[in-house]
């Protein structure tokens, strides 16, 4: 496997380039959540699980652990992908190969050993390839649930990402953070349905919300460019 190897100041400057490509290509990024983030037991691990319907998540995930949230962020990433972008480790991407059982558990145990009594996150995306929105039944493949019961304490969230064109030239993202309660009887296939049916009920109501123009809750996170028509 691809282990992450974190470099601080290639990081930085891919920040900088990061938070350009997202300013220039969206109208605005808006999140429902922060607080409940934010409030987490900062002495465990976290993990967040969300839902990958194009190439933007990975980039967005990245903004929000270096500019809102400030954490020690790493994720998970298929191999043929890292492969090709090898860059990434020096962001905190590990890799994971879904064909390989063997290899997918060295993977999982080096999530595992990377959050154990620590504070890091780790950003994971359990369909395992990227999907439409809103594709139902989201299935999630099972390495999520391992990685949970493995760790004695951790905070898990789940992340819905939606990409919206509404009223101007540059589409809108809404992004929606929100804590799960893990029960210590959930384990295997019962943990694995209960995280994509939390995460199901979260897309929808995200949608709702979007749908109804019902944005008082949301925080506008950073501002894109004006559209041709503003200028």
């Amino acid at each position: 496997m691809i282990r992450a190897n974190k470099h601080r100041i290639f990081g930085r400057i891919f920040n900088i380039y990061n938070k350009y490509l997202l300013n220039k290509f969206f109208n605005s990024i808006k999140l429902y959540g922060s607080s409940n983030f934010k409030d987490r037991n900062k002495n465990f691990p976290t993990i967040i699980f969300a839902n990958h319907s194009n190439w933007w998540d990975g980039l967005i995930s990245y903004f929000l652990s270096k500019e809102i949230f400030e954490i020690d962020s790493y994720v998970m990433m298929d191999i043929e992908q890292l492969q090709k972008h090898k860059f990434f480790s020096k962001l905190g991407a590990f890799s994971v190969d879904k064909s390989s059982p063997q290899a997918a558990y060295k993977s999982f145990q080096y999530s595992i050993n990377l959050l154990k009594n620590s504070d890091k996150t780790l950003f994971i995306f359990p369909q395992g390839k990227m999907l439409p929105n809103d594709i139902r039944p989201l299935e999630f493949f099972s390495g999520l649930s391992k990685i949970i019961t493995n760790l004695n304490n951790v905070n898990v969230f789940s992340l819905c990402l939606r990409f919206e064109y509404l009223m101007e030239q540059r589409a809108d993202v809404f992004l929606k953070i929100s804590p799960i309660e893990i029960k210590k009887e959930w384990n295997g296939k019962k943990l694995t349905n209960v995280l994509s049916n939390e995460l199901t009920k979260n897309l929808d109501e995200l949608k709702s919300e979007i749908i109804k123009s019902n944005f008082i809750k949301f925080e506008r996170i950073l501002t894109g460019k004006r559209s041709i028509d503003k200028k």
